[in-house]
């Protein structure tokens, strides 16, 4: 009996013994909540078939420390990392666009690289505490309200020049931001509290 329940090409739950994870090249999407709170599982590969990675897939597995990413993914649904609090580091593919409230409260994420494909950054990265800088490529063209709120590590980010507008409130609870960097052109909603613009 395989230890991945696939239907349709949903990955709909896992029965393994847990350790370092590769998911079947079958699945196509990893439905939600597949893995929910799996202590057990330290790694998971990700292939480059699979195209969604559902709600909650991934919540509160708090042993969860690298978690490989393939091209070919195009949308992580809200909660998909949630809680993953061993997660050090993730590298978001090329081929997604959107990113909603993936890896909120990975609190010790201390490295994040976006692909070339992102566009809209939703509340992606909230409370995650050990993040201490972060880069937007020039392809944002939108971050959320709210985004990198309580990330109470973060001291500096660089917003990239397809941002033309930026509320402050991005950074709410980020008490310890120094500097965020913009193009000249982008507009600020709002006005910062403890950290200065710099304008490039």
């Amino acid at each position: 009996m395989s230890e991945f329940v696939i239907k349709e090409g949903v990955l709909k739950e896992y029965t393994g013994a847990g350790g370092n994870i590769i998911i079947p090249s079958a699945c196509t999407e990893i439905g939600w909540f597949a893995f929910h709170d799996r202590n057990d599982i330290t790694g998971v590969t990700i292939p480059r078939g699979v195209k969604s990675i559902g709600r909650g897939a991934f919540l509160d597995c708090h042993n969860l420390k690298s978690v490989y990413l393939n091209e070919g993914l195009e949308k992580i649904e809200s909660g998909a990392f949630d809680f993953c609090t061993s997660l050090q580091s993730i590298v978001i593919p090329n081929s997604v666009t959107e990113l909603e409230f993936g890896f909120t409260n990975c609190t010790s994420l201390k490295s994040v690289t976006f692909g070339r494909g992102i566009r809209t950054f939703h509340c992606g990265f909230m409370g995650c505490t050990s993040l201490e800088t972060l880069t937007f490529p020039d392809t944002v063209t939108c971050i959320m309200p709210f985004a990198l709120a309580d990330c109470t590590g973060l001291k500096s980010v660089k917003v990239g020049r397809g941002v033309t507008e930026l509320d402050v409130d991005v950074f709410r609870g980020c008490v310890n931001l120094k500097e965020v960097t913009v193009s000249t052109g982008c507009k600020l909603i709002g006005t910062p509290s403890t950290w200065k613009v710099i304008r490039k």
